[in-house]
């Protein structure tokens, strides 16, 4: 059995994804864009490559 690896250990190893704020007006094209496509938000957020969450924060400004 391998040992499980401690949060430190892969916390190094993954880059980090830099910080990208997005204005208001991103957001409500994005909401734009996501309800004229036809896909489901989990669909949407997978296609264009955000996580749910940040969607949906984002989509509440």
């Amino acid at each position: 059995m391998q040992p499980i690896p401690n949060f430190f250990e892969v916390a190094q190893r993954r880059p980090s994804t830099p910080l990208i704020r997005h204005g208001k007006e991103f957001w409500q094209q994005a909401v734009r864009d996501q309800e004229t496509s036809g896909l489901s938000l989990s669909q949407f957020c997978l296609e264009r490559g955000f996580a749910k969450a940040t969607f949906s924060n984002g989509a509440r400004r």
